[in-house]
């Protein structure tokens, strides 16, 4: 029986090095983020290459 359930994941938005820390800090199990280039939102906060590599 216990197969059968299925446990829920939290999945948090991150736009940028604060938030993505905050979520890994506080139990998020996975955050999704985009860069600069790869972000079809186009919003300020995107991440840089060297903010995604120290998050």
């Amino acid at each position: 029986m216990l197969k059968d359930k299925k446990i829920p994941e939290l999945l948090v938005p991150a736009n940028n090095l604060n938030i993505l820390k905050y979520a890994v800090n506080y139990g998020a199990d996975a955050v999704y983020v985009g860069g600069k280039e790869f972000n079809l939102r186009s919003i300020r906060g995107n991440f840089s290459i060297e903010e995604l590599e120290e998050g």
